[in-house]
């Protein structure tokens, strides 16, 4: 392991992204998306008595955090596939790769580098959003769960880094994108709804929809699931939250062996791949 070489390939997808028209619209359009959550949040602060300005607060902060989660998933689509597929697609890949470094440190330094670029759009919007509603409401909405939430979206977001980057490897751009984007929300959706239901009063009336619904739900890491609990861990104490119903000795090696088995089965498919 090279160390100085991957922090080199790192950087250099920095500074290849820095200056790329694809930030500056991302950036404009991140601009944008804070302007409209924050416009859609002051009819709701208007309708709250005072008396629940605490709590509308920290409601508000809840729900800016769930929007802007939505808005990094598809950065996170974008910036995953610029990395490895980007550079297949500008032929860069035999260049990179002819430097002295495994093809798995190329492949570590790129999901990364995707990984820290969605992340610090995603920490820019949680800055700016926490500071306009403390400044807005006089409530300080910040505090040490703020770091909690954003760690567990955080790695929700390496997860799903590593998963556009291993589906980016047999499919084109497009094709990937708009995978992403039908699948997001339908695994949040099953995977909150089995989390809500337990499996043997679902098998009871199992049919074709159920069956998907769970296939769904198992096989791929639950990205809902630590996006509701990230959220939950943002605003508990401050808001009255519905308890989850969570089985940590479950949720959590699962979470963790699938992203790691998707880790490894990429790495597997792009040491084989040819590269010409």
């Amino acid at each position: 392991m090279n160390p100085q070489l991957m922090w080199h390939l790192y950087r250099s997808y920095f500074t290849t992204e820095f200056k790329s028209k694809v930030f500056f619209y991302l950036s404009i359009f991140t601009i944008i998306m804070i302007i409209v959550i924050k416009f859609l949040l002051d009819p709701v602060s208007q309708a709250i008595s005072p008396a629940d300005e605490k709590s509308l607060a920290f409601g508000n902060f809840g729900v800016f955090y769930l929007l802007s989660g939505m808005w990094m998933d598809i950065i996170i689509v974008v910036f995953s596939l610029r990395s490895v597929k980007g550079d297949f697609d500008y032929k860069v890949t035999p260049q990179m790769l002819s430097l002295p470094c495994h093809r798995w440190e190329y492949y570590i330094a790129k999901i990364l580098g995707a990984w820290s670029f969605s992340g610090f759009f995603f920490l820019v919007m949680c800055l700016v959003g926490a500071t306009w509603i403390s400044a807005d409401q006089g409530i300080n909405v910040y505090s040490f769960k703020m770091l909690s939430a954003f760690s567990l979206t955080m790695l929700r977001s390496l997860t799903l880094v590593i998963m556009c980057s291993f589906a980016s490897l047999f499919f084109s751009k497009l094709v990937t994108f708009a995978s992403f984007v039908f699948f997001l929300p339908l695994q949040s959706y099953t995977n909150s709804y089995f989390r809500s239901n337990v499996l043997k009063d679902v098998a009871k009336d199992l049919g074709f929809f159920e069956t998907c619904g769970i296939i769904l739900h198992n096989i791929f890491p639950r990205l809902g699931t630590i996006d509701v609990f990230a959220r939950d861990q943002l605003t508990r104490g401050f808001i009255k939250n519905p308890p989850i119903d969570m089985n940590f000795a479950v949720e959590v090696p699962h979470y963790l062996g699938l992203t790691l088995l998707i880790l490894l089965l990429s790495l597997l498919v792009f040491q084989k791949r040819d590269i010409i």
